[in-house]
C-alpha cells in the first residue's frame, strides 16, 4: 500500500524506518481491517450466499489505483461496492456516511512563471517572476471567493512555491504547485478554464509569461466520490445494528479531500464510509497527512466486522443478485 512523502514524528517503536516516507493516511489500518474481514468471511464461507471480492486498492495517493483496478476488470460481475476510510476528526468507534457526494473531485497543477531575472538592486531592469507568482497566488483565491457560488463547494490551495537561490538575485523562473477541488465535474471544468485565464492574465500584466500543467498523465483527476442512495441506506442500517447504538452512526459532512474509490463508485452502486479514530486519551488527535498522525487501533476490529457484515448481509438481503459478487474495499 502506498505511503506519503512525510517524515514521521510519532516516536513510536513501529514508526517508519524509511526517511521521508510515512503511512499518514491510515492505509496500513485499512489493509488490517480488510485482512480481518477476510478471516471472518473465510470462517463462514460455506454459509455465504454468493461471492465476495476483497479489493486491496493500491496507489490511492495520486496514482489512481481505483481507476486502474476498474479498467483491469476487478469489478467485473460486481453488483455493489463498499469502502471505508479511518477518519481522525470523528470520535473513535463512530461511523459516518451520507447520500450523494461524500468526497470532492481533485486535480493537481504546476504553474511555471517565466520572467527576466537580474540584480536585486535593479528590479526596474527585470520582469520579476517572483512578484508575478505572488500575484497569481493571491488572485487564485478569487476563483472560490468571487467565482464560486456561496452554496457551492470548491477549494484552491497553492502548496508549493520555488524560486531562486540567492538573496540578491531576481530569478528568471518561479514554479508553483497545488490542488483544485470541486463537488462536480462540471464545476471543476469551469474552475480549470477560469484558472488558466487568470494565471495567464496575471503573468502578462507583470511582464511575464506563465503555463499551467494539469499533470494528468502522472497524477490523474479524481472525480467526486458519490454514494448511491440505496447502498448508503443499506450500509447505515447494517452499521447501526452492528454497533447497537443509533447515536454512533450519523450523517457525515462532505469532505473536500479526494479519493479514488470514486472510480469504483462510478462503475457500480457504492457507499463510502468514515470510521472514527479520534481518541484524545491515546493521543490520536492529529490530522491526515501530518507527521504525527496516528490512529486508535481499537477501532480496527470494528472496521473488520463492518466489512464482513456488509458483505454477508448484502448477499442475504438481495438474493436475486447472489450469483454475482459483492465488492468490499479498503
Amino acid at each position: 500500500m502506498d505511503a506519503l512523502p512525510i517524515h514521521e514524528e510519532t516516536g513510536f517503536e513501529f514508526a517508519s524506518t524509511s526517511p521521508g516516507k510515512m503511512h499518514a493516511c491510515g492505509h496500513d489500518g485499512h489493509v488490517t481491517m480488510l485482512l480481518g474481514a477476510a478471516r471472518l468471511l473465510k470462517a463462514v464461507e460455506p454459509q455465504l450466499q454468493g461471492t465476495v471480492k476483497l479489493i486491496f486498492q493500491p496507489a490511492e495517493e495520486g496514482g489512481a489505483g481505483g481507476e486502474a483496478m476498474v479498467k483491469e476488470g476487478a469489478l467485473d460481475g460486481v453488483k455493489a461496492a463498499f469502502g471505508m476510510h479511518l477518519w481522525p476528526t470523528i470520535p473513535s468507534g463512530k461511523i459516518a456516511s451520507r447520500v450523494g457526494m461524500i468526497m470532492a473531485g481533485a486535480i493537481q497543477f504546476e504553474i511555471t512563471v517565466e520572467g527576466r531575472g537580474g540584480h536585486g538592486a535593479m528590479p526596474h531592469l527585470t520582469a520579476d517572476p517572483v512578484v508575478a507568482g505572488a500575484a497569481i497566488v493571491t488572485a487564485l483565491q478569487t476563483l472560490v471567493s468571487r467565482g464560486t457560488s456561496p452554496f457551492g463547494h470548491a477549494v484552491v490551495s497553492v502548496t508549493r512555491l520555488s524560486a531562486g537561490d540567492a538573496f540578491n538575485v531576481i530569478p528568471d523562473q518561479v514554479k508553483l504547485g497545488g490542488t483544485v477541488r470541486s463537488s462536480s465535474d462540471e464545476d471543476m471544468q469551469a474552475l480549470r478554464q477560469r484558472f488558466d485565464a487568470l494565471v495567464a492574465a496575471q503573468a502578462t500584466a507583470l511582464g511575464c509569461t506563465a503555463t499551467v500543467d494539469w499533470m494528468q498523465d502522472a497524477l490523474p483527476y479524481y472525480p467526486p466520490t458519490v454514494n448511491d442512495a440505496e447502498a448508503y441506506r443499506f450500509a447505515a442500517d447494517v452499521a447501526t445494528r452492528l454497533v447497537g447504538d443509533p447515536g454512533r452512526v450519523f450523517e457525515a459532512e462532505p469532505s473536500m479531500a479526494g479519493e479514488d474509490f470514486s472510480f469504483i463508485a462510478r462503475a457500480v452502486p457504492a457507499s463510502f464510509i468514515f470510521l472514527g479514530t479520534r481518541n484524545e486519551t491515546l493521543g490520536a488527535v492529529h490530522g491526515l497527512h501530518t507527521p504525527r498522525f496516528t490512529l486508535d487501533e481499537g477501532v480496527l476490529k470494528l472496521g473488520a466486522a463492518l466489512h464482513a457484515a456488509l458483505a454477508t448481509e448484502y448477499l442475504e438481503q438481495f438474493p436475486a443478485k447472489q450469483a454475482e459478487p459483492v465488492n468490499d474495499e479498503l
